[in-house]
């Protein structure tokens, strides 16, 4: 491929690929031809396609595969029928995106012939390297009719264009703070991983070399992509590579959010064994209490409080009640001067479980209580439109946190003598909590709540609970322990984020 050092080799080089595919196009009218239009970053295709209608007057036809597409032959002579006339060309998008590409592909070579009865014009393709690799492996008989067109970016672009997505990766986890995880796919979509897989290659090609802040970057990338696949050691390994890097530079900000990632992934490991619980929790816990001491070393109170809860959700796991006490004031005073009603319902549950054990049960019930309260404020009523993020959100707090402030609720109206009282908290957290969230407190609710109706002799329903309980500790591997070593859980936990 042509080496593209300067943006404006790139314009050149691209200017004259669209020509070419205009005089392929111009060359074949009435006849069938079959032409590649190679390109791998879907902003540059969108660009060359405008670029393309402005020098080409050509009647298009554009088709955009959808994702369970099985033959191509069949999606162009169903957009083919809906026309009045033939078009001058027919351009297909979206083969990246087909689920079973391979068999597209296959099915595309044995009908191969069709297509110049179906086509009596070119019918242009845009193929990606992965795309192009399978095409030449799947379908060599129709790829060899083709004319490949190529498309590039310079190597200036591909290398602001990663900057300029480690910096938008960098301020979203810093803008969403703690809350669900959201993969790399789940922020900049599902081109993104290839994308940035081509990038990397491109300027390999071209023996180009990054700065060493690109390359802690992508160590963090790299990291964060094989955390949401549960591949933790190479998790592990990322980040410490790029945290490594990031220690050594006064960019306090992106320390701390690696401090929070391997806090996140130590927090992950003590859910995934339990044999070790209580060690991997020390180690998240020591992460954290350094991603929020970094925080404050940087003068980011805004900061610290969306990253604030974690570490309390973490002392409140290793029973380290003082320091979650002062911890949870702290997460007080920081939720409300930056009006979150969610962390500060969560930081409200933190006191409750202090108080609780302390032993100061009217004060837990009351902190119990303002939990409840206000996490109910932050919810919107039914007729709010939301997004599908914020509806994920919304279920989250409902279904997770909710769980929480009804348990304390609970405890606490049990050493009151408010039995009554505590059953239905327990049971509406019973009924509220999903226990893929965090199966520990869906546990710990099915315990309590069997607790109180043995004590009340309600010996089939407290029988009911034990069973349902013992289901959900084998369904998770609470149960499967083998010696020193234990069985993995039969479902995931889903997101142990606090």
């Amino acid at each position: 491929m042509t080496q593209l050092d300067q943006v404006a080799d790139a314009d050149v080089y691209n200017q004259q690929a669209v020509e070419k595919l205009a005089r392929a196009i111009a060359m074949a009218s009435g006849e069938f031809a079959l032409v590649l239009a190679h390109c791998n970053y879907q902003k540059l295709r969108q660009s060359m396609v405008r670029w393309f209608r402005r020098v080409c007057p050509a009647q298009v036809c554009e088709i955009t595969l959808a994702a369970e597409e099985q033959t191509l032959f069949r999606a162009v002579q169903v957009a083919l029928q809906s026309r009045d006339a033939p078009p001058d060309v027919v351009m297909v998008f979206g083969l990246e995106a087909v689920a079973d590409l391979p068999q597209l592909l296959k099915a595309t070579n044995q009908v191969r012939d069709e297509f110049r009865n179906l086509c009596p014009f070119p019918l242009v393709l845009w193929v990606t390297d992965e795309v192009l690799r399978h095409l030449i492996r799947l379908a060599p008989d129709f790829q060899s009719w083709a004319t490949l067109i190529d498309f590039q970016l310079a190597t200036t672009q591909l290398v602001d264009a990663l900057r300029q997505g480690e910096e938008a990766l960098f301020n979203h986890v810093l803008e969403v703070g703690v809350g669900r995880f959201l993969s790399n796919t789940d922020i900049f979509g599902d081109r993104y991983r290839q994308e940035l897989l081509s990038a990397l290659g491109d300027l390999a090609q071209r023996q180009e070399f990054l700065e060493p802040n690109l390359q802690a970057s992508l160590e963090f990338v790299r990291g964060r992509e094989a955390y949401a696949v549960d591949q933790l050691d190479t998790a592990l390994h990322h980040y410490t590579k790029s945290l490594g890097y990031w220690e050594h530079t006064p960019d306090l900000k992106r320390q701390a959010c690696l401090l929070y990632s391997l806090g996140l992934l130590w927090r992950t490991r003590a859910e995934r064994n339990r044999a070790r619980h209580q060690a991997y929790c020390e180690e998240a816990r020591s992460y954290f209490e350094r991603c929020i001491a970094t925080f404050e070393q940087a003068h980011q109170p805004q900061l610290t409080a969306r990253f604030i809860n974690v570490l309390g959700d973490t002392l409140q796991r290793l029973e380290a009640w003082n320091e979650l006490d002062r911890v949870a004031q702290r997460a007080v005073q920081l939720h409300q001067q930056y009006s979150n009603l969610f962390r500060l319902a969560r930081a409200y549950g933190f006191l409750s479980e202090v108080a609780i054990a302390r032993e100061q049960w009217e004060l837990a019930r009351n902190y119990a209580k303002t939990a409840l309260t206000t996490l109910d404020r932050g919810l919107p009523d039914a007729a709010t439109p939301l997004s599908d993020a914020q509806r994920a959100d919304m279920d989250w707090e409902r279904s997770f946190h909710q769980g929480w402030y009804l348990l304390a609720q609970a405890r606490s109206q049990l050493a009151l003598g408010e039995v009554d009282s505590a059953i239905l908290s327990l049971e509406t957290a019973r009924t509220e909590t999903k226990p893929e969230y965090d199966p520990e407190l869906y546990i710990r609710i099915l315990n309590q709540l069997r607790q109180v109706y043995f004590q009340q002799k309600n010996y089939r329903i407290a029988f009911d609970i034990r069973q349902m309980r013992r289901a959900i500790e084998y369904q998770f591997g609470f149960r499967a322990f083998l010696g020193a070593s234990r069985l993995r859980p039969k479902q995931p936990i889903t997101n142990p984020v606090i």
